[in-house]
This record gives C-alpha cells, structure tokens and sequence, in this order.
C-alpha cells in the first residue's frame, strides 16, 4: 500500500455560489482543519492538499444590510471605521457608505485566508501525527493528531463555539495575550485549555489526586480572558508560607507562572534526557511555581543549570520557564532528619522575576534626592557661626525687599557637593563594572532621598536573576566597598588640607557638631590621627547642653567623606534587598539570612532611638521598601570561594567601624 501522507495543512475547498439565494453569512466554503471522526470524541486534522481558496462576492441583500447598519451609526463611529478602513473621511458628508463596506468586506476575506495559514502553521507545531497504519486507521488522507502538551482533545464544534464566544470580546482585550490573541484558533485552543485545566483542578491536582475546589494558588479557577477568579481560602499550607517568607512577592507574578502543562514537558522533554539528574518526587506545586526533587549527579550546581538550560534552548520552554537549584525551602520531614541530608530541589518560576516599578516615580524620587543632598551641602555651612551670621544679614536684606546675594554660599557648597557624589559614583560604578564582567542586567539606581546624610541608599535592582551566590556577592559588595574606601580616603584629605590651610580658609570652613563626628569610630579616628589626639574630645564639654553646642571645622572634603562613609556603611546592613542583604543571602542562605536580618533590624532601631537619627531614618527606609530577600540565584546550592568570605569580612568590618560611635 502506500504509505502515509505526510502532514499538510488544511486548505480551502471552492465552492459554487448557489444559484437564486445566499448564504447567512459572507464567507467562503472551506473544507475544515479539524474534524470530528465518527463515534470516537477525537479531533483529526485534514490532510487534504492546500488549495487556492476563492470567495463569493458580497450578496446583495448583505450588501444592503451592512450598508443601513453603516449610516445608522454615530457619525463619530462612521468616522473611525472610515479611517480604519483606509479613508481620509473628516466629517459624515464625506463617507461614502458603499465603498467603507465593501472595503471593510475585502479585508475580512483576507483575514480568512491569512487565518486559514494560521491555522495549519499552528497545527503542525501544536499536534503530533500518527500516520495511517499506527493505530489501525484505514481512511486514505486522516490522520490522528494528538496534542503534545498533555492529551486535551477538543472537537470542532468545541472549537468554534469558543470562536463564536470570543468575537465579543474587543481586540485590545485579546491583544493582552501577544501573538495568540492575533489568531483566533490560537487563543480559541488557548481558552479551552485554560478551561479545562481549570475544570480539572476543582476536582484533583497535576497528579490526579483528589483536592479541594481552587487551584495551587488559593484562587478559584477561570478563564483569564474573562477575568474569572477570586480570592480562595484564607488558610495556608506551611510549605507555601515557608516558601513566601523566603522569596520575594516578585517570584508569584499571575502572569507568566509555569503550567501543570509547561511542568510536563519540563518532565518528559527536559529532566528526562538529563542523564546526571534523576529525578525522585513529583512536582510540588509552590507559591509562584512548582518544585522539582532529585538527585543531582554533576560536579557542581552550575553545570546542572547549563545543562538543563541548553535542553530548554532546544524546546518550546524556551524563555517560558527558569528552573533555579536552590537548598530546599520547605519544612524539615522526620524522614530527612533521621537521614541526616536534605538534598537541593529545583524551583522552577515564570521567565519574568523583577520587581515591578514605576519608572516615572523612581526618577522623581532620585531627583528630590539631588535636592536634599544639597541641602546637606549647605547645612555643615551654616553651622559654622560666622557664615551663619553673614547668610541671615542676606536674608534679612531679601525678607525687607533689598538687594542681597547669597552666591558666596552656593560657591562655598559646590565643592562639597561634588565630592560627596563622587563617593556615590564609584559605588555604583563598582556595581556597574561587576555587572558588566558577569553580563548581569540590572536597573539604573534609584537614588533615596534623606535630610540627616543626604541620601539614604541607592537601589540598583537586578533584572535577571544573578547567575550564582559568589555572582551575587561580588556585584553586592563592590559598590559599598569601594564607596566607602573613596570615602574614607576623603576624610584623609579633607583633614590634611584642614590642617595645612591659612587662618582666612579655616574661617570659611563647613562645620559638623562634635557629637556627630563622634558617632563614627572610622571617621573620627582618622580626623584625630591627622589633626591631633584630643581634637574629638569631650572633656572640655561640661553638660549636655555644652556637648552639643561644640562644632569642628573641617575642610568640606572631608566632611563629604564623613557623610559618603555613612551612607555606604549603611547600604551594607545585612537585611532584605540591600547590599548588605544580598552579601548575607550569598553567605549564609535565606534562611540564615533572615534571622541575621531580625537581629539587625533590631539592634538598628535600638541605636535609632538612643543615638542616631540616621540609623532610625535607615531603619524606617529598610522595614518598607526593601524588606524582602533579592531574587533566586540560578544556582544557590554551590558556596562562595573562601576569598570572597575574607572580602565579605572585610567589608563588615568597615561597616562596624563607621556605624559604631567613638567611645
């Protein structure tokens, strides 16, 4: 006999128009893509050879209908439809009726015709054929298709009736779902499966076990496209509130999480070909995913995700999933602790990570930081009480409506303006250049305003999780590291050139009130090692009220190093998406970071509140806006070099000495 047909898309059959009447509806008669075989509930594609497909032309009567529905629209919607359709109509006296119908009936068979390709286009990748022979099947030209994503079979009435369903929905609606929402058949197939698998989860989960009515993530089912959906109980499982607590709200995006039918091709296409990884458990489904257990037989974390990553590279997952190799996150069982071994699982997310933000907002926010960091620049001015004097002569002159000048102030300000946001450009340029090295992407940095140091912090979020923990560490801790180091070493200048300058530079000198000089132990170490043991000391000071009375002129250099140390200092606190938080997240996991983060949290609120209104600014800045943990690594399971924990040791160290005050 011969042999199979090999597939072929559907293609529209001619037909001669009936003679004396006409049709219900304009279009043409084409032989279907699916059709539904006798007594078996099974789609099947037509194998037919494609021909040219040809259409009847407008009948008259439809011609007429369409017309007088046409003219009894709004003018304003006669004039939208005529510009759609390719008229330059600018009121209703100039549409011509006829001619936008017939229009509009021209491109309504060409979509027939490009829906016709579509369809077969989306066939051959969707469907595997079993050819004619394989399973019994003696009809000449059909064969059986089967989908590839997990066995659902829809017939065509099934199919067209969605098709019916969503011509009421406005395009822009379906324009939500990308290329799908192009193509009716696609997001008609799309639909019916989102509803089947949503059917399926009120009654079992992805392996068929009984569960209760609402899906893996504690909503009710529905079709996206009609915004189905509700909130589900309010009870949560302690795997899924282990799982929260430990990665970021950014990780559960609706939009873009792995399907049950997604986890089966990751299963059979992906994991399955992995000689080195055997996989032990089903899929658990998590709070934005699934996770996978198994055992991992490659040297490292890392060529296990360059090996699974190069299998996705090759599937239809690709750039739909990321599979990340993380210690296990979920309670500790009896079974692991009397083995004594709790083996990494792979947790597997949308493609999508990042946090989500407002652009417009963030750059308002870093704008009302330059202004406040000027601030800071003129205040050390003010302290010192002869240029305090001069500025409110100036401004007594303005309040009684004379001339005044205040520009010897903003000359005296700019350099210690510039110099502080020197120490802020190294530190973000060291995370650029780190960034740059390991092709990480990353956002521009949000820069946060503050009234004690000028800014708070600067944010510079990751994209694109980082490739593994000692990736993570080294972008986290370049910036802060070599901010505080430039500091550092503005403090030593700044206090070389205080030292060497004349009495009439001395005069004009910033000032910075002794006790908060004394609440770094770094920076005030070195202001001494230069200008002399003693230049700090309290002991002339006789009250509280004396103590707080005593400022110390410095050169503005050395007080833009003063305020550069604090901030970086700051920005290496081990707690949530700081720097801080993601050296500590690279060092000691999630979980231990969370409770070096509570300690941390703590003993910064305590400090706030008994010595340093910086530390409580910081304090509130951390607890709402970068609270939670940095995003999944691809690889957390393989530790950092001991290198990059001598680093890491020696970043805390300057830290400690910059926030713990002179005793």
């Amino acid at each position: 006999g011969e042999e199979a047909a090999a597939p072929a898309v559907a293609k529209a059959e001619t037909k001669e128009k009936e003679k004396g009447g006409s049709s219900s509806s304009p279009s043409s008669t084409v032989s279907p893509l699916y059709d539904l075989s006798a007594g078996t509930g099974e789609t099947r594609l037509n194998l037919d050879p494609l021909r040219e497909a040809t259409f009847e032309e407008l009948p008259e009567d439809q011609l007429k209908e369409r017309i007088d529905k046409f003219e009894k629209s709004p003018w304003f919607l006669r004039a939208i439809v005529a510009r759609t359709a390719g008229f330059d109509a600018k009121d209703a006296a100039e549409i011509n009726a006829t001619e936008v119908v017939m229009k509009l009936y021209e491109d309504e068979q060409k979509f027939v015709r490009d829906q016709l390709e579509a369809q077969n286009d989306f066939a051959m990748s969707t469907f595997d054929v079993v050819e004619d022979g394989d399973d019994g099947d003696d009809e000449g030209d059909v064969g059986r298709w089967k989908d590839k994503v997990g066995g659902t079979k829809f017939t065509q009435a099934q199919i067209d009736a969605k098709i019916r369903e969503l011509d009421s929905v406005p395009q822009f609606v379906k324009n939500i779902f990308g290329e799908d929402g192009k193509n009716e058949t696609k997001l008609a197939l799309r639909m019916l499966e989102e509803d089947y698998e949503n059917e399926r989860n009120k009654k079992r989960n992805f392996w068929g076990e009984e569960v209760k009515e609402k899906d893996r993530d504690g909503k009710k089912s529905g079709s996206a496209l009609f915004g189905a959906g509700g909130v589900g109980d309010d009870e949560m499982d302690p795997l899924d509130r282990m799982v929260e607590s430990l990665y970021p709200q950014s990780t559960r995006k609706e939009e873009g999480q792995p399907t049950e039918a997604q986890m089966t091709m990751l299963m059979d296409d992906v994991l399955s070909k992995i000689k080195s990884f055997n996989p032990t458990g089903r899929p658990e489904a998590v709070p934005g995913g699934f996770i996978v257990r198994g055992t991992n037989a490659f040297d490292d974390g890392e060529a296990l995700i360059d090996a699974i990553d190069a299998m996705i590279a090759k599937s239809r997952l690709r750039e739909k999933i990321l599979v990340h190799y993380v210690p296990d996150p979920t309670p500790v069982t009896e079974d692991q602790i009397l083995m004594g071994e709790r083996e990494p699982i792979l947790f597997v997310t949308g493609p999508d990570t990042m946090r989500d933000a407002n652009v417009y907002f963030l750059a308002g926010v870093s704008a009302f930081a330059v202004g406040t960091s000027w601030y800071t620049s003129l205040y050390p001015f003010l302290v010192n009480p002869d240029l305090l004097s001069r500025a409110e002569e100036q401004l007594t002159l303005a309040n009684a409506g004379m001339e005044y000048n205040l520009d010897w102030l903003t000359g005296y300000a700019i350099p210690l303006f510039g110099a502080f946001w020197v120490t802020q450009l190294v530190h973000e340029a060291g995370h650029r250049v780190v960034a740059g090295a390991y092709d990480m992407n990353v956002t521009y940095p949000t820069i946060v305003p503050s009234l004690t140091t000028g800014i708070t912090n600067s944010i510079t979020s990751l994209k694109d999780p980082a490739r593994n923990k000692q990736e993570l560490l080294d972008f986290a801790i370049a910036g802060p590291l070599l901010g505080l180091l430039t500091s550092a070493f503005f403090v030593f200048l700044g206090s070389e050139l205080t030292a060497t300058a004349d009495a009439a530079s001395y005069a004009n000198f910033p000032a910075l009130p002794l006790v908060l000089l004394r609440q770094s132990s770094l920076a005030a170490g070195i202001v001494e090692g230069v200008l002399g043991e003693g230049t700090l000391s309290t002991m002339g000071a006789i009250g509280t009220r004396a103590l707080a009375d005593i400022s110390i002129p410095l050169h503005p250099v050395a007080i833009a190093g003063f305020f550069g140390l604090f901030v970086n200092a700051l920005s290496l606190l081990p707690f949530g998406r700081t720097d801080g938080g993601r050296v500590a997240l690279a060092l000691f996991g999630r979980s231990g970071t969370q409770l070096v983060g509570l300690l941390t949290l703590v003993t910064t609120f305590i400090a706030g509140v008994t010595a340093s209104d910086a530390l409580l600014f910081y304090f509130s800045f951390i607890i709402f806006f970068q609270a939670e943990l940095e995003i999944p690594c691809r690889n957390e399971v393989d530790d950092v070099d001991f290198s990059r924990v001598l680093l890491a040791t020696a970043g805390g160290v300057l830290m400690l000495l910059t926030l713990i005050p002179m005793v």
